[in-house]
């Protein structure tokens, strides 16, 4: 008598990656504070996150938080207490197999350039403080981003709905799209604010 044998195919989950990118000079930190306890509640709430969904916080270009890398514990640590670590290994490159979305934060006085290689993710460009609205179309064009926002008072409730609903929307939704979602799905998380969408 012959066992039957059963092949079965099982798909690897999808995995998404979020880079929040800000320069230690700008203070945007009281700007990301929000965003990150609630991006660190959820996981905490939820564990298989961990195994579907990256979080990458870089300051000046050199991640100093990887998901994948370092425990949530250490995001308390050198984003809610203030202290700052070492880099994890300096700047983060896209995942090929993943969905992902680049949210580069910057002082209207101090955009940085855009890097040479932007890859392939949707990237937000988050103007905040003095002069936003004056210069986030420029900045708009010069980093070809997916949309630009206009935060002249450095809402941080503003940039914790955007991470919350980009969990919600994109990580967790198994046809959520990063690029439709930044083209698309948050226009209405921006009411009153200024912005540009390619």
């Amino acid at each position: 008598m012959s066992m039957p044998v059963f092949n079965i195919e099982v798909d690897q989950p999808r995995s998404v990656e979020l880079i929040i990118e800000h320069s230690d000079q700008d203070g945007a930190t009281d700007l990301l504070g929000p965003a990150l306890q609630a991006l660190s509640n959820h996981i905490r709430t939820q564990p298989f996150l961990a195994d579907v969904f990256r979080l990458v916080i870089t300051a000046d270009r050199s991640a100093s938080f990887d998901s994948t890398r370092n425990s949530w514990e250490t995001l308390h640590r050198q984003h809610f207490n203030g202290a700052h670590g070492a880099p994890v290994t300096g700047q983060p490159a896209d995942s090929a197999s993943s969905d992902g979305l680049r949210i580069v934060v910057a002082r209207a006085d101090s955009i940085p350039t855009p890097p040479a290689d932007g890859g392939t993710w949707p990237v937000l460009l988050w103007i905040i403080g003095d002069g936003a609205d004056n210069h986030y179309l420029a900045a708009h064009t010069a980093w070809t981003a997916n949309r630009t926002v206009s935060d002249p008072s450095a809402s941080p409730n503003r940039l914790r709905d955007v991470c919350v609903r980009f969990l919600q929307d994109v990580v967790l939704a198994d046809t959520g799209d990063a690029h439709s979602w930044v083209s698309d799905g948050m226009g209405s998380l921006l009411s009153g604010l200024g912005y540009a969408v390619r």
